[in-house]
């Protein structure tokens, strides 16, 4: 993705559903979001979490973007997101259980400034 594409706008919120997967380099796109949020800006995302599934399941993933039949997969866990989150100036506020799957988690975090 290519993040310069945005103007230079400030925003309050940025929501992100089920897409962060399919970007190889989460900490340059989280990086991104908190240059684009405001000081008090919110940060809400959900992604397939597909780290937290076993290792068979997790390399038929693999297999299956390599040979074509999937878009390439990041294989995330929450652990991996809520640590490029804070690495990214971001404060994990909350994180919500919407369903029974235990890959998918909502959370919501606030960009951190070093003025606060």
């Amino acid at each position: 993705m290519q993040t310069s594409c945005l103007k230079t706008e400030i925003f309050d919120l940025v929501m992100a559903f089920y897409v962060l997967h399919f970007f190889e380099d989460i900490e340059a796109v989280f990086k991104r979001v908190h240059e684009l949020l405001n000081s008090d800006g919110l940060f809400i995302l959900e992604t397939a979490c597909l780290g937290e599934h076993n290792k068979i399941v997790t390399g038929l993933f693999r297999l299956l973007g390599l040979i074509g039949f999937t878009p390439l997969i990041n294989i995330l866990t929450h652990r991996q997101l809520e640590q490029a989150l804070e690495k990214a100036g971001f404060l994990l506020i909350q994180k919500t259980k919407f369903s029974n799957s235990n890959s998918e988690y909502t959370l919501i975090a606030r960009k951190i400034t070093h003025q606060q």
